[in-house]
């Protein structure tokens, strides 16, 4: 069977398959019986067809089929084109698992690093500064060997106290409680345990600058891993391939039947011999 659009096509003969058949035609619309999907606007492709009807000015019922048809095949390749660029976006933007990070990276790979990698907000520096001094002045209090003399300094340090604040918010600590010596928990939690925690979470932060060339590098080689491995089981491309052939066949069809009616109206004007403007039609024919 040969479709309106040209294309060959084998009708399936049981439910199961028309229904594979159907969801087939869904995924990309190259297909689909129906020019303008619900998700398209009938609008652009009408602005479409008198464009081409414009371009290729058809004469006759045959003609204005076939500029009919090339509107279609062009709709219906749009329609791959912006399919294909979702899917693909959508396949880069997918979250990465951390062993295809760990894997594409290498074994020093942070794995702290991850909320920051998916999606990826590169560290920028205001950001690595802030945080650089925040540890050297968290490494400096914590080196204090007098417990009461690093809680004073920590309560007039405007870059560690507001970090002391979240750490023991996130904890449901008092801050005063914490700014004692002595533990405020069950399971001892002090102000070195918190200036402890706050160098180790800014790890993650400085180690991202400090190697941004190279996790840039590593998120690139899995994102273009995982591309290849969606082009290769993809249709998307045969569907593209078979929407061109039509169209340009269908071209061929259409500029055939107007070089066919150009000889014709050409062979139909010598047929006729024009009469001289001075001839006498009623003078006898002079032997």
């Amino acid at each position: 069977m040969t479709t309106q659009d040209g294309f060959s096509a084998r009708l399936p003969k049981t439910a199961a398959g028309r229904a594979i058949t159907a969801g087939n035609a869904l995924k990309t619309g190259a297909y689909s019986a129906q020019v303008v999907l619900p998700t398209e606007d009938a609008t652009q492709f009408d602005a479409l067809e008198a464009q081409l009807t414009r371009d290729s000015e058809p004469v006759g019922v045959a003609e204005t089929a076939m500029v009919q048809d090339l509107a279609v095949l062009t709709w219906k390749k749009l329609r791959i084109d912006r399919f294909e660029h979702a899917v693909l976006m959508q396949m880069i933007q997918l979250p990465l698992l951390e062993e295809t990070i760990r894997n594409s990276f290498g074994a020093d790979f942070f794995g702290a690093a991850m909320p920051r990698l998916v999606p990826y907000r590169p560290v920028t520096q205001e950001e690595f500064h802030s945080t650089a001094a925040l540890v050297t002045r968290a490494q400096t209090l914590l080196a204090q060997p007098s417990a009461r003399q690093r809680a004073t300094l920590c309560h007039k340090c405007p870059l560690v106290y507001p970090a002391l604040q979240a750490w023991a918010e996130e904890s449901m600590l008092d801050i005063d409680d914490l700014l004692r010596s002595a533990p405020v928990d069950a399971e001892g939690a002090d102000l070195s345990q918190a200036l402890e925690d706050i160098i180790a979470d800014a790890q993650p932060l400085l180690w991202l600058w400090e190697n941004s060339e190279r996790v840039q590098a590593a998120l690139r080689r899995a994102q273009e891993s995982r591309l290849l491995t969606y082009m290769k089981t993809d249709n998307t491309q045969r569907a593209y391939e078979d929407t061109g052939r039509a169209f340009y066949r269908t071209l061929a069809e259409l500029r055939k039947q107007q070089d066919w009616r150009i000889r014709r109206t050409a062979v139909m004007v010598e047929d006729v011999t024009p009469l001289s403007p001075n001839a006498d039609v009623d003078a006898p024919v002079t032997q």
